[in-house]
């Protein structure tokens, strides 16, 4: 294959690239490779493919291919880089990112990418840092990057700093959903209920059939009639053929968290086995004993006291607490009236424990017992 069809067949690939027929333009550049094994930008092609399909071991044999011929590329940090990102090796993606913006430090994209990295390592500072920096070089979507910055903020306990950047969105784009959106977490985070549920029925009253803003509300908001607007408005969204199961289900089950506050128990126990019904399908059923089987061997993983050696000079440094119970059982308001004192600082809810349980530490607890004692502990 000489150099005009090799282009061409490339170019054709990048168009079906971006008509989402990525199975044929792999199909595509692996013919290319076979005439051309070597050749990096259908590595590259290969390897971007691979990855947005779901092939992270293929994409990963594409991409070391294309570091043997030409080290240091900036396409290759990047794909890298996302590569990283997908398969959860986010402190790898850090270091990449970061080799990327020393290449290429005016590329809003990259810088941002660094910043996303760099949150999802707990870097908070550095992320935000980064996240400024794309929005001075003119990324393209200024108002999700600030969300995603405020967000930030909240999930590590900054709610004064998250308020003000979400505040500073609104201040631009008053119907800013996320901003809105993101705003009534933080009153539920800090247990002002009236307030989130102002904030959700304003992202209500611009799109009525966000789902996401129903179900909050339903929770954080006591109703005192099955006739009011919002409620009536989920009745008629469930009953819709084309909502998607997936909204009938949360609808459901907030529907059912609300008829059981206003003692309507026939109408709440019908909206929890439709909703459990709904979630069957989605999970491909429940299996009762398997789950008792995992929360057994998570007993058992820790059923005796880990050796503690230097325990007194453990004792001397700060302590964590963990306030552990079921949602609208207290846990909010408990961490409020421990963090009021001045030795006790609030870190909010930290999805950190479910997450490394789902990655790092999976399969969990079989690999978080081959841990080092010192990081169990």
């Amino acid at each position: 294959m000489n150099a005009a069809p090799l282009r061409a067949r490339l170019a054709q690939a990048l168009d079906l690239q971006q008509q989402g027929r990525e199975s044929d333009a792999l199909r595509l550049c692996v013919g290319v490779l076979d005439h051309h094994p070597d050749h990096a930008g259908a590595l590259l092609l290969a390897g971007r493919l691979s990855r947005r399909l779901g092939d992270p071991g293929a994409a990963a044999a594409y991409l070391a291919r294309v570091a043997a011929i030409t080290p240091g590329l900036p396409q290759l940090l990047s794909e890298q880089g996302y590569l990283a990102l997908q398969v959860e090796d986010c402190e790898r993606a850090v270091r990449l990112f970061e080799r990327l913006v020393v290449l290429r430090p005016q590329d809003a994209d990259a810088v941002y990418n660094l910043g996303y990295a760099q949150e999802l390592t707990y870097r908070t500072e550095e992320a935000a840092e980064s996240f400024r920096r794309a929005l001075a070089l003119g990324c393209n979507d200024r108002d999700e990057v600030r969300c995603r910055m405020a967000a930030m903020f909240a999930r590590n306990g900054e709610e004064a700093r998250a308020i003000e950047a979400f505040n500073e969105v609104l201040g631009e784009d008053p119907e800013q959903i996320p901003a809105l959106y993101g705003l009534a977490d933080v009153e539920v985070t800090r247990g002002n209920f009236d307030q989130a549920a102002l904030y959700y029925r304003r992202i209500l009253a611009i799109k009525p059939d966000y789902v996401q803003a129903c179900q909050r509300l339903a929770h954080v908001r006591r109703f005192t009639s099955l006739d009011e607007p919002e409620l009536v408005a989920m009745e008629t969204m469930i009953a819709e053929p084309a909502t998607p199961d997936a909204d009938r289900e949360a609808l459901s089950f907030a529907l059912a968290k609300v008829c059981d506050d206003l003692g309507e128990y026939e109408r709440a126990f019908a909206h929890a086995q439709r909703a459990n019904a709904l979630q069957g399908l989605r999970r491909g059923g429940f299996d009762a004993a398997a789950f008792a089987d995992q929360i057994e061997r998570v007993i058992g993983a820790w059923a005796g006291p880990l050796d503690r050696p230097g325990a007194d000079e453990e004792a001397a440094a700060p302590q964590p607490i963990f306030i552990i119970g079921m949602p609208r059982s207290g846990t909010t308001l408990v961490e409020q009236i421990l963090s009021s004192h001045s030795q006790v600082a609030g870190a909010g809810e930290l999805p950190f424990f479910s997450q490394a349980a789902a990655t790092t530490l999976d399969p969990f607890p079989e690999r978080a017992l081959r841990l080092d004692e010192d990081l169990r502990r």
